[in-house]
């Protein structure tokens, strides 16, 4: 990944340029600000925490707050400036399309103001997104459109131009003309003293002395001018790209330890930025190393994380369906509204010669009344409009906070997702198996877990209470108990896996059996089969186990105990669980569910599935493959739900034994 020069010169004022953001917040506390200096205040705050400490989320937000203020004072290129904010912030997220949109806002309005820097900034911007997206044509098109503007009214703002145009031909593999390009845009930085913009190319030409050219050496002492200064700015998301670019090359020179400890350190600070394209190449950067130095289970780890990252930002955007945006402006309608206005009053001019000179007084009344009448209107159309502008503004920080929450919630599902057992694993220790797991939400309160310790193969289902976020924490709860169960204490019957399960949940919870009033627990289904003495153990707490055996159509059910892990509220005392043993032959089937798909609304009545028809279910396809059992329960699953809202998450599995 390359880097793109955007610098923003958003306003020029007193106190705002280089002041830090807790100066920049005091200025707002003042009640003379006008619109246009809080708007340029907001904006600056806004570029403070983009340039000065990587935080992108906060840098969005308070662009959101700028565009309301530029609204308000109906200010153009304020407007302009507060979307071309906008549009960089989405871009550095991966967010494309948005960016697109608001860089092409930002051209409408710069254009409308006459205001030619920021027109060329938003060409500019339009530019990088074609790029990014490979349409190198549409970006030359662009960048030679801000070119010229900038030769004509800003030739500080050729740098960025000749840095970006240097990333085009590198992308053609014409590195002497880049070099060239990258050449000018440096010798103009340096004149201007703009560190930003010196670091951004050093980092390009570090790019293709290392990438291209097969120059370690020189790629990595571009590199380390670029970080000192990025480091001197305190830019930690531009420290972390650096350093992603620093981990790269020491992989290719061989030094994967190097490289390790550079990426590692990168990856808290593009974590801390929020930045899923800086993360997903110092995932892949790490997987590389690990598996050049034989570590294949962390090399895994990387690579799983790198293949999760990737899949999301393609999900979020689906960037190749970008489309070119049309800048239209609404003149017709204006010309339209103002013929009219033009023709109603040649009408009343015509009516008023006709009128008598005995209707005079009535007249002079009637305007009266007309006047009193529009300085009222007058009045409360500027109490709505002031209501308008702050809902709006209000809006903006709901929908803010909206979005940083849900991003909070897809990030908790990788995570879920992460310390979910991987197919691979599950492949290996239940080579006939099926899995089927709905969640309801994003994330989860149901999941599923399997360890192997001797001769013992360990598998669970588990259902913690509630489901979305209270689940998941749940979940997450209950997976490092069972865990430290096996792999720790060196638990194997399952009943004392669950009563320490039980004790686990509630020193954890902070829960105490005579005055909990916290109703968080789990059922589960747990089942630890011995290959030698093939006898499966079972303990349950609320769930049961269903054992097909082999070539007939017997199900036998086997009930755990009528009490949950870590709740204990209403039964009377503590008991601890009991276990059950059941000789397993060969081609037997077991079957472990949460109570999500048989509590499930639905059917021609609108009612309950129940246990009864999940059971007819499973004796109706438990002699097929297990991947024909999925496909069958999936699809009466959603035949008997229907368009009724899934009620609970879903988690069934089926092993064949």
């Amino acid at each position: 990944m390359r880097k793109f020069i955007f610098v923003l010169a958003l306003l020029v004022s007193s106190f705002v340029l280089h002041a830090g953001v807790d100066s920049l917040k005091n200025e707002l506390k003042k009640n003379n600000l006008s619109d246009s200096l809080r708007c340029a205040t907001l904006l600056d705050i806004a570029l403070s925490y983009y340039n000065n400490e990587g935080l992108l989320d906060s840098s969005q937000l308070y662009f959101e707050y700028a565009l309301a203020a530029a609204v308000k004072s109906n200010n153009n290129s304020l407007i302009a400036a507060a979307y071309t904010g906008k549009g960089l912030i989405l871009r550095e997220k991966g967010i494309y399309s948005g960016a697109l949109e608001n860089y092409l806002k930002a051209h409408s309005f710069a254009t409308k103001a006459k205001d030619y820097k920021r027109m060329a900034k938003a060409l500019s911007g339009i530019g990088v997104v074609h790029a990014i997206q490979g349409d190198n044509e549409k970006a030359f098109k662009y960048y030679r459109e801000a070119e010229k503007i900038n030769l004509k009214h800003n030739k500080p703002g050729l740098a960025g131009i000749y840095n970006n145009i240097g990333l085009l031909y590198s992308e053609t593999e014409n590195f002497k003309t880049s070099l060239s390009y990258y050449n000018k845009a440096l010798k103009i930085n340096e004149e201007l003293k703009d560190d930003r913009g010196i670091a951004t190319v050093n980092e390009n030409i570090g790019l293709i002395y290392v990438n291209q050219l097969h120059d370690i050496k020189s790629g990595l002492e571009h590199y380390a001018t670029s970080l000192s200064l990025w480091r001197k700015m305190g830019d930690n998301f531009s420290v972390s790209i650096t350093m992603q670019y620093i981990a790269s090359a020491l992989n290719i020179a061989g030094k994967y330890k190097a490289s390790i400890d550079t990426a590692q350190k990168a990856l808290k600070l593009a974590i801390e930025s929020k930045s899923l394209s800086a993360e997903m190449a110092l995932h892949g950067e790490l997987a590389r190393a690990y598996d050049s130095t034989g570590n294949t289970s962390k090399a895994y780890y990387h690579y799983r994380k790198f293949i999760d990252l990737k899949e999301s930002i393609r999900n979020d955007e689906k960037t190749r369906e970008i489309t070119s945006l049309q800048l239209t402006y609404d003149f017709k309608k204006t010309q339209a509204f103002d013929s009219i206005q033009n023709a109603n009053k040649k009408a009343q001019d015509a009516m008023a010669l006709k009128q008598s000179k005995r209707f005079s007084f009535w007249l002079i009344c009637g305007m009266g009344l007309l006047l009193a009448s529009l300085v009222f209107m007058y009045i409360i159309y500027q109490k709505n409009k002031k209501a308008k502008a702050e809902i709006s503004s209000q809006k903006i920080y709901i929908e803010q906070r909206n979005l940083e929450v849900m991003d909070s919630i897809k990030y908790a599902s990788r995570i879920q997702n992460a310390i979910l057992p991987p197919a691979e694993q599950m492949k290996k220790l239940m080579p006939e198996h099926f899995v089927l797991y709905l969640p309801k939400d994003i994330v989860s309160g149901d999941f599923y877990w399997i360890e192997e310790k001797g001769d013992n193969l360990f598998f669970a289902v588990v259902d913690c209470t509630g489901h979305g976020v209270p689940g998941a924490f749940m979940s997450i709860v209950g997976r490092n108990g069972l865990n430290e169960a096996v792999s720790v204490m060196g638990l194997s019957s399952a009943s004392d896996i669950l009563n320490f399960l039980n004790k686990y949940v509630n020193e954890t919870l902070h829960q105490k059996f005579e005055n909990s009033t916290i109703r968080d627990g789990m059922d589960i289904a747990l089942c630890v089969f011995n290959k030698k003495t093939r006898i499966l153990d079972f303990a349950g707490a609320n769930n049961p186990v269903w054992v097909h055996r082999a070539n007939t159509y017997d199900l036998v059910e086997v009930n755990g105990d009528k009490q949950p892990i870590g709740n204990f509220i209403g039964v009377g005392k503590e008991k601890p669980f009991t276990k059950k043993s059941v000789e397993i032959a060969q081609g037997d089937t077991v079957y472990l569910f949460s109570d999500g798909y048989a509590d499930q609304f639905g059917g021609p009545k609108g009612k309950k599935m129940k246990y009864k028809r999940l059971k007819d279910l499973i004796i109706s396809v438990c002699r097929e493959k297990t991947d024909k059992q999925r496909e069958e329960l999936m699809k009466n699953f959603n035949s008997w739900k229907g368009d009724l809202e899934q009620l609970d998450d879903v988690c069934v599995i089926g092993v064949k034994i």
